[in-house]
């Protein structure tokens, strides 16, 4: 648990005029248009954020032996900064969140001494966190007709039929020379998109030790496992089958360790030829399916074009692809299945449908020079699932409120409800997933020299070899100290915590749909770290984070003024529309129909590279 700065601001909430101003990052000239002016006021920015590195479960905490200790009221865990006083014979601990007293008996070896603790439970047998085996890596790869598009590079050595029908031209030369065509380069060799995701596949498997398993599709879909069954082919009406597909997938063996199936895959890998249509939401489906039975696992689905045939067709209508999408994301979020997506640079795919399925799940999107796949794979699979099925709960003293994340189609005057304690479904989480809190002061509240804090970490381990039967609790709490003066605190600001969470923070607002409020809460978030960067250090960490916001707000401006050439009405920084009632109800169901409108229009219109860079910055981390 780490925090934006070394003290908590204890200040009232203080607001910036920016009537006039132009919220632009990047350093070119845009037109007027490009820019949002406001004449609105908006929160001055603070330091009051929280975070937690989900890295750190990596590392041991003190393990307590018998039942923890909680309060009655808020769920408190009894840790090394709670108090216990003697009163009437009686040991009571008065919470240090919420006040309640609460009644224990404990020796002085059952007292926590320790900020970090961890306890270990028995699950339930339906639990959720049950596992067959160790967790496996599916190769999900396109081998449409596309895949054939060729690009130059300087690398030798092909592998696979493509060599072989190279071989089979070079016959017709006299000395079996390579043929070209007038002024074609001689230095230069050409390879397909295939060739490139079969080279970073094969790179993989020559030196993985996770086990692994290979999904293909083109018009059909067609499991291969780890290569010793005959394949499972899925086609025809049963592309259109969400529940035949699911149970194909569910059903199919994959017994064969990685050093068993080695070489076999790797034959089977370059026997890969392209050809017909891309059925790309079927084989989402089937990898999801064949990874549910081994939490941890991790999908790789490599792609170079649009899905255009079974379920989740995004050549049609939105709403039945969303619905599908949605299904599948709790299907692998729920089986502690992690979904990385990558698709081709200068092609288009949807990213933004895709890349829901990926953010839900904890894994990545990306757009990827073929070339580059290679080095593109290897980084996914450096990135360990850590834990399964996690949830985390942040309290904080009952005179703070921590700020909850509105959906889409919250309005705004249901966004905030005053809490202390918030609990967040986090799921399947790696060696770099990080989550991020911000907190706000209520008004005119007593807080004194010091804060308590606690987060809660309830998950499973996928590969502690107990089948999924232990379900493990960390606890960690610190205190932080609290100051009033503004100046002190943001000099003392951790840059590497709030970097991190303004970035997140503005891709989850533009996700929603919300470009404006993305915007102008970035710049309020830009103005405190230009503010707190004094040292060269400090500096060059503010440098970094605005380079990533510029291209947030690059594309979002690009969207708008889109929109507006195109006679758009659904800017968020508009007014609201009047409305002949003063039912405050009806007011906020009518504004959540909007919300929920705009974000879906704004979702379909962005294009591959817009969402790319908005999934970029929602899992973007200022380096520690």
């Amino acid at each position: 648990m780490e925090f934006g700065s070394e003290y908590i601001l204890n200040a009232a909430d203080e607001e910036e005029n920016l009537e006039g101003e132009k919220i632009v990052y990047s350093d070119c000239e845009v037109d007027d248009d490009e820019a949002i002016k406001t004449t609105t006021k908006i929160k001055k920015a603070d330091t009051n954020v929280v975070s937690v590195d989900f890295n750190r479960l990596e590392e041991k905490g003190t393990l307590m032996t018998g039942d923890p200790v909680n309060c009655v009221t808020c769920g408190a865990f009894l840790t090394a900064i709670s108090q216990i006083i003697e009163e009437n014979s009686k040991q009571i601990w008065n919470c240090e969140f919420c006040s309640t007293p609460n009644e224990v008996s404990l020796s002085p070896e059952e007292i926590p001494k320790e900020m970090t603790l961890d306890y270990v439970i028995e699950n339930p047998s339906e639990s959720v966190c049950q596992t067959t085996g160790s967790s496996i890596i599916v190769f999900c790869i396109d081998i449409s007709g596309s895949m054939c598009v060729t690009q130059e590079t300087t690398t030798q050595g092909l592998k696979g039929k493509r060599k072989e029908a190279l071989q089979s031209f070079q016959q017709f030369n006299d000395d079996h020379s390579d043929q070209y065509l007038p002024g074609e380069k001689r230095n230069v060799n050409y390879v397909s998109r295939l060739q490139c995701a079969q080279a970073a596949v094969s790179s993989q498997l020559e030196t993985m030790t996770q086990n692994a398993v290979l999904v293909t599709f083109n018009n059909d879909v067609t499991i291969i496992g780890d290569g010793f069954q005959e394949p499972a082919i899925i086609a025809g009406d049963k592309l259109f089958d969400y529940e035949h597909i699911k149970t194909v997938g569910e059903a199919f063996p994959t017994g064969k360790s990685i050093q068993e199936s080695r070489e076999t895959l790797l034959e089977k890998l370059f026997n890969l030829e392209e050809t017909g249509g891309t059925a790309l939401g079927p084989a989402l489906l089937a990898s999801v399916s064949l990874a549910t039975k081994f939490p941890g696992s991790q999908v790789i689905i490599c792609t170079d074009g649009l899905a255009n045939t079974g379920v989740g067709d995004l050549g049609g209508g939105d709403e039945p692809a969303d619905e599908f999408y949605a299904k599948v994301t709790e299907l692998a979020k729920s089986a502690g299945v992690v979904v990385n997506v990558l698709s081709i640079v200068g092609t288009e795919c949807r990213i933004e449908k895709l890349g829901s399925v990926s953010d839900g799940t904890g894994g990545k999107v990306d757009m990827v020079d073929p070339l580059n796949l290679a080095q593109r794979f290897s980084s996914i699979l450096s990135d360990k699932v850590l834990a399964t099925n996690l949830t985390a709960t942040l309290l904080v003293h009952k005179n703070l409120t921590i700020t909850r994340e509105p959906s889409s189609a919250e309005p705004a005057a249901t966004q905030a409800a005053e809490s202390n304690v918030l609990t967040k479904k986090v799921g399947t989480v790696t060696t770099t997933s990080e989550i991020t809190f911000e907190l706000s002061v209520k008004d005119n509240p007593s807080l004194g020299d010091s804060l308590p804090f606690q987060v809660q970490l309830r998950f499973c381990r996928p590969s502690d070899g107990s089948g999924g039967r232990l379900q493990y609790v960390r606890v960690l709490a610190q205190t932080k100290k609290v100051s009033t003066d503004r100046e002190l605190v943001e000099k003392n600001a951790n840059f590497a915590v709030l970097g991190t969470h303004f970035g997140q923070q503005t891709a989850q607002l533009a996700l929603q749909g919300k470009y404006s409020e993305a915007r102008t809460n970035a710049y309020a978030k830009k103005k405190l770290l230009k503010r707190a960067a004094k040292t060269e250090f400090e500096t060059n960490y503010y440098s970094a984070w605005k380079s990533e916001i510029s291209s947030a707000d690059r594309v979002l401006s690009k969207q708008q003024k889109l929109e507006k050439q195109k006679g758009r009405n659904y800017s968020d920084d508009e007014e609201e529309d009047e409305m002949d009632t003063d039912d405050e109800d009806v007011k906020n169901e009518a504004r959540k129909k909007k919300r929920a409108q705009v974000s879906r229009m704004r979702s379909t219109e962005r294009d591959d590279a817009t969402s790319n860079t908005l999934f970029r910055l929602k899992r973007y981390q200022q380096k520690k």
